[in-house]
């Protein structure tokens, strides 16, 4: 048979007896590999195993904790509301307690990571819409779309929802029924909050930070983070009206103004300059 084999694929090519001796060599390999790896296969099929998920261990159990959140929102009574680009179990939408406990998710699939509520509903990202949940039953009531490629920002109140979208602009919609109201320029593109007084805190760009009334108007006070800063995330405690700024530029820890209605102040940072890449390192 080996013979014949040679003889069919010799058929219209001559080859020297060096190549037609390996040749022959390769084919008594390729014959005795496949033989061996039947009979392993025959004798491995009754073999007993277990799957699980190893990436993703938990992915249907209640207790269930995303591996990663791109962005958080905290109700006033500290139940905390992450987003996630993806989830390979659909648990996008993370909801936690105040005390840690891992409470039913809100399952979307989006492509996008902002979050942002109010007292009633949740706003997530998914692509260029803006779904909008209840947050009493966790069921969804309502959706916008938002012009642009992509949502930056969100954050509303009882009665407005604002959005940042990367083509530069402020989208404000009805908290309850969605429907646009009005929309206005800041030239940037980032990531909202609302302070005590109603203003809306956007970052403009790596290092500024602005203050603009919720009809667009732009306010006097601003924050410019220093050089080699990032200004990725902000948020605002209406309680006493402090600013945290998120910085992952060189410093990676958090930036604390105080009086920001009036004259917004660095008071402290919060974290080690560096972050976790700080100190010694192998």
């Amino acid at each position: 048979k080996l013979n014949l084999l040679r003889e069919f694929t010799y058929s219209q090519v001559s080859l020297p007896n060096s190549l037609d001796h390996l040749f022959s060599k390769a084919i008594k390999c390729v014959i005795l590999l496949t033989a061996v790896f039947f009979c392993n296969f025959a004798s491995a099929q009754n073999l007993t195993y277990t799957t699980n998920w190893l990436g993703n261990s938990g992915a249907l159990n209640t207790l269930y904790v995303q591996p990663e959140m791109h962005n958080l929102w905290v109700s006033p009574e500290g139940t905390s509301y992450t987003n996630t680009w993806w989830d390979e179990s659909h648990h996008q939408i993370g909801v936690y307690s105040a005390s840690g406990a891992v409470l039913p998710h809100l399952s979307i699939v989006p492509f996008g990571s902002e979050v942002g509520g109010n007292s009633v509903a949740v706003f997530a990202a998914n692509g260029t819409s803006l779904p909008r949940f209840l947050r009493s039953n966790g069921s969804q009531s309502g959706s916008a779309t938002v012009p642009g490629t992509a949502i930056m920002g969100i954050a509303a109140n009882d009665t407005e929802v604002f959005v940042s979208s990367l083509n530069g602009r402020i989208y404000v919609y009805n908290a309850t029924t969605m429907a646009a109201i009005r929309n206005f320029n800041i030239g940037g593109s980032g990531r909202l909050a609302l302070d005590g007084a109603g203003f809306l805190w956007a970052i403009t760009g790596n290092t500024t930070i602005k203050r603009y009334s919720n009809t667009g108007v732009l306010q006097t006070q601003s924050i410019t983070l220093p050089a080699g800063n990032i200004a990725a995330a902000v948020t605002v405690n209406k309680n006493n009206n402090t600013l945290y700024v998120i910085d992952r530029g060189t410093n990676q820890n958090v930036k604390v103004y105080n009086t920001v209605t009036t004259s917004p102040t660095r008071t402290t940072d919060f974290g080690v300059v560096g972050g976790i890449l700080s100190g010694p390192r192998p």
